[in-house]
């Protein structure tokens, strides 16, 4: 299996949990993922080559992992990932990332303190609801202020 480029599971719990991805993994889409966080097990070195990653519908997922153990990640989707309350503050800072899709995370309250996202095109923020406030975006606000016009048509309290 360390030649797999794409991996795709929807909605499957796994009787015995995997114990490492591919290092060659390209594409990992895993919806109805069953778990509240990712296992440690799963190490940066597996996620090396890592470019998309789906956690869609994956309701028991309350926390994301750390994000500098995926360098490459251009895409990440957790779609309604209806309990996910919290992103890992280093999100914030991902070098490579242009879609992070957070459409239905219903009870997400708020997004890292800190958004210096060089390479962010597309933030999907629809029925956030209970995220009260935008952080500011750095240097890279002009780039992202017309997408999160588009992409959330909610109230925001307050954007920077």
């Amino acid at each position: 299996m360390h030649c797999l480029k794409t991996l795709i599971i929807d909605n499957v719990d796994l009787k015995n949990a995997l114990k490492y991805l591919p290092s060659g993994l390209r594409f990992l889409d895993w919806s109805g993922y069953p778990s509240k966080l990712f296992p440690s097990s799963f190490r940066a070195k597996s996620f090396e080559r890592l470019k998309a990653i789906k956690l869609n519908k994956s309701p028991k997922l309350i926390k994301t992992p750390n994000f500098t153990d995926f360098p490459v990640v251009e895409e990440l989707e957790l779609k309604d990932c209806i309990n996910l309350l919290a992103l890992h503050p280093l999100i914030g800072v991902h070098k490579k990332l242009t879609l992070l899709n957070l459409k239905g995370c219903k009870n997400l309250k708020s997004l890292p303190r800190k958004l210096e996202m060089e390479s962010l095109e597309i933030l999907i923020l629809f029925e956030c609801s209970k995220v009260k406030s935008i952080p500011e975006f750095g240097k890279y606000e002009k780039c992202i202020k017309v997408l999160l016009r588009w992409h959330c048509y909610y109230k925001i309290a307050h954007i920077n």
